[in-house]
Order: C-alpha cells, then sequence, then structure tokens
C-alpha cells in the first residue's frame, strides 16, 4: 500500500512520533512522569461523555453528537490506560494510540456524513460496525494486557495488585456488557441497561483513581534484562550526568541508604525520574556494577567510621550492621569483605592497634 505524506515534510510515521512526544511532554512536568495521568483524564471523561450519550438517547442536539463521538472510543483509551499502568513507559510505543486516533477520526468520518452520492446512511452504518468491532476488540486486548505478566510478577502488593485489578475489569465488562447485550426481553437486566451501565462507568472510574494511587505508591519497575534490552547501545547523555549528579546528592544522605529494603525504584521515585534512568545513571555514568553494589558503599563508608569510633567499642558487630542498612550480619561481612578486604573485626582490631 502506498504511503501518503501529510506535506512534504510530514508522514504518517513522523506524525506519530510528534504525538507521542507530545504525551510524553505533557507528563513530564508531573513529579512522577507517568503516561498515566493523561490516558486516565481522556478515560474519564470518554466515560462520562459516553454516559451522557446513553442517556440522552436519539436526541440529536450538538452536544448529545458530540457526547456519542467521543463516548465511542471509552474502550479504546481503557486500553491506553491500563497499558501505561501495567507496562514501563520505554516499551510504549506511538502505534496504539494512532490506533484509538484513527477509530475516533473514523467515527467522526461518519458521524458527520462524509459520503459521496448521499450514501451517509451506508457509512454511517459501516463506521457504526467497525467502531463496534474494534471497541469489542480493546475490551478482550485490554483484559489480555492486564493478565499477561501475572505469573512472572513476584509474589507482594504488585502482584496481588495486577490480581484485583484483573478480577474487578472482568466482573465489570461480564455485568456492563454480556449480562446485558444478552439479556431477554424484560428482565431486571434489559428495563435497566442505561441505570446498569452508568454504575459500571462509575465504578470503572473509581477503579481507575485507586489504581493511580496504588501506582503512585509502587512505581513500576524495570528489571535490569529489560533495561539492557531496551538500550543495548545507549551512551551517557548530559541529562544521564545531572541525574547521576542528583542520586550521589541523595544518597549521600543517611536515612537514605540505611534503609534495609531501599530498592532502584525507591530512589527514583524520590527523584521523580523513571528507575532504569536510575540504573543507567549508576552503571554508566558512576561507573558502580550495579544499585546494590552502589548502595552498600555507602554503608560500608559508615560501618568504617563506626568500627573506628572508641566511643563505640562497645557496639557489637551486628548492632552497627543494623545500624548501616544490612537487614543481617551475613551480606554486612560479604560486602565488607568485597569493598576492604577484611573482616569487620579484622577491621576494627586494626585500628584499635594504631589509636
Amino acid at each position: 500500500m502506498k504511503s501518503y505524506a501529510l506535506s512534504p515534510l510530514v508522514t504518517p510515521r513522523l506524525l506519530g512520533a510528534a504525538i507521542d512526544e507530545w504525551v510524553a511532554t505533557l507528563t513530564k512536568k508531573h513529579p512522577f512522569g507517568q503516561r498515566q495521568y493523561v490516558y486516565f483524564m481522556l478515560f474519564a471523561v470518554s466515560a462520562l461523555l459516553s454516559s451522557y450519550a446513553r442517556s440522552a438517547g436519539v436526541d440529536t442536539s450538538l452536544l448529545s453528537s458530540i457526547a456519542a463521538l467521543f463516548g465511542s472510543v471509552t474502550c479504546g483509551w481503557a486500553w491506553l490506560f491500563v497499558r501505561s499502568l501495567f507496562i514501563p513507559s520505554h516499551e510504549e510505543a506511538a502505534a496504539p494510540l494512532m490506533v484509538v486516533l484513527f477509530i475516533l477520526a473514523l467515527q467522526f468520518a461518519g458521524t458527520a456524513g462524509v459520503a459521496p452520492d448521499g450514501g451517509e446512511a451506508n457509512i454511517l452504518r459501516m463506521t457504526g460496525n467497525v467502531v463496534g468491532m474494534v471497541g469489542s476488540t480493546f475490551v478482550i486486548v485490554t483484559l489480555a494486557e492486564i493478565a499477561r505478566h501475572i505469573p512472572g510478577t513476584p509474589k507482594g502488593p504488585e502482584r496481588r495488585f495486577r490480581q484485583l485489578f484483573t478480577v474487578g475489569y472482568l466482573a465489570l465488562i461480564i455485568v456492563a456488557v454480556f449480562m446485558v447485550q444478552g439479556a431477554s426481553e424484560g428482565s431486571f437486566f434489559s428495563t435497566h441497561t442505561k441505570t446498569i451501565q452508568s454504575v459500571a462507568a462509575l465504578t470503572a472510574l473509581t477503579g481507575a483513581v485507586l489504581a493511580l494511587k496504588f501506582r503512585r505508591r509502587h512505581p513500576l519497575t524495570v528489571s535490569p534484562v529489560a533495561v539492557e534490552t531496551a538500550r543495548p547501545s545507549a551512551s551517557p547523555t548530559a541529562a544521564d550526568r545531572r541525574l547521576a549528579r542528583r542520586v550521589e546528592e541523595l544518597m549521600h544522605k543517611p536515612e537514605v541508604y540505611t534503609q534495609p529494603s531501599l530498592k532502584v525504584a525507591d530512589v527514583a521515585a524520590q527523584l521523580g525520574e523513571h528507575d532504569y534512568l536510575v540504573s543507567k545513571a549508576i552503571t554508566q555514568v558512576l561507573r558502580q556494577p550495579n544499585f546494590n553494589r552502589y548502595i552498600n558503599r555507602f554503608r560500608i563508608e559508615q560501618a568504617q567510621m563506626m568500627l573506628s569510633d572508641p566511643e563505640l567499642s562497645g557496639s557489637s558487630i551486628l548492632v552497627i550492621a543494623l545500624d548501616c542498612g544490612f537487614a543481617s550480619i551475613g551480606p554486612f561481612n560479604r560486602a565488607f569483605r568485597e569493598e576492604t578486604g577484611m573482616s569487620p573485626s579484622a577491621y576494627r582490631q586494626q585500628n584499635a592497634r594504631s589509636r
């Protein structure tokens, strides 16, 4: 198929990249830098307009037409919102957004009756069928986006969140789509269709707000393998070096590196950056093997000062290890030996003889 340029300098591919960059720019100012806030707003507005369009029925006013138009892609915005919750931003592409915008444009063409030779009714029926089929596809794809990573997610809050989100989404689909559309004439679901769908829309919005709050407290992490796969040849940039300086400033605070369960995602959340960017700054700019070795360097430096302090000579090595951020004595001994070449007890004895 021939690709037509919108202008000598603008092609559909460049337009897609520009839209993706626009979304990134809108979200960049947010402290968590996430796309889900933009997609949530689009989903919320679309869902509300869809509910209004259903309540208006066959109203032909301009407002009802606009509500029906934008409400027709509610499932598309829901799909993009779910992707933003469960897929790291560096794996995101412009194609899904372009699909939703294309469906919106197609629905607009049908609503406006853009057809030659008086074929408005035919094109309206055709676009309605296409949008309906694509909407059903969005529903299925969204469910797949939620559930596909659950088996590989470690046990904990993230796994429970994905499981609960999947169950809630599936329940809404069963009630608002299958039970309503398949209801027999005169049944409860048939006579209360609008009410049930409106309640389902409000429930979906409430669930989306709760999902945003969870993601705010638990930023989406990226595995080291995914980072290397996504950016195999990326070299440090000026932004990476600036981020590295910010990481260094933060990690010089004892209240940060002495947290036993500190993870790269926690540091990224405090800096308002993506965790893969923080990992890149640590490994490529600061030249550290990995995040754990990096934070252990600060912990061991504090341990060395405490082991050299005569006033702390009565403190056990276990107490010092715990005070420095280690969860047990074993990892502390190994990390101490890696950094200094001797055990903590030998280091303490050496400093005691030199005094």
